[in-house]
């Protein structure tokens, strides 16, 4: 989008439309600003949405399964010294590995959030979001792909990819 829309005001295109009468230049202008505008506002409220579900169904879901984890591996061991609980600690290594990088990526899209209200130009913010906002969502999606292949579908709120599919009727 922040590539295109500038087209429409080439001069050559703003020449074709009022020529045919279909939009004056400062239709054309202002239908220019309004698409950047909802462009960007579209962005951030997908990138706001994204902190407020990884903060407050992402991570209470990962803690809540890694506790879990955790208090099996103690019980397990405090029930019999024979017992292996190899998987049960891999999988929490992998889940804390996990955690520590969503925070890390959480913590990035957040401050990109904030940092490109700075810009003021609106084809110059809807590259940002584009370039930046979109870039740091997608990698964090990443994560929440891999936590959600992990963690128990008791922890996990949100429903799945499969589990959406399989709702249609």
């Amino acid at each position: 989008t922040p590539e295109a829309l500038p087209a429409l005001i080439h001069p050559k295109n703003v020449e074709m439309f009022t020529l045919h009468h279909v939009f004056t230049k400062h239709e054309l202008h202002s239908r220019y600003d309004i698409l950047l505008e909802n462009y960007s506002k579209t962005i951030n409220i997908e990138a706001l949405t994204m902190i407020d579900m990884v903060n407050k169904l992402i991570i209470p879901a990962v803690l809540d399964y890694e506790n879990e984890l955790a208090e099996l591996i103690i019980n397990k061991k405090s029930a019999s010294t024979e017992i292996v609980t190899s998987l049960e600690e891999n999988l929490l290594h992998k889940l804390a590995k996990l955690s520590e990088c969503l925070g890390k990526r959480l913590e990035y899209l957040s401050e990109q959030t904030i940092a490109v209200r700075e810009i003021k130009d609106s084809l110059e913010l809807a590259k940002a979001y584009r370039e930046k906002i979109c870039l740091a969502m997608s990698e964090l999606r990443l994560i929440v792909d891999e936590l959600e292949m992990l963690v128990s579908s008791k922890h996990w709120k949100i429903p799945t990819y499969a589990e959406i599919l399989n709702s249609v009727n």
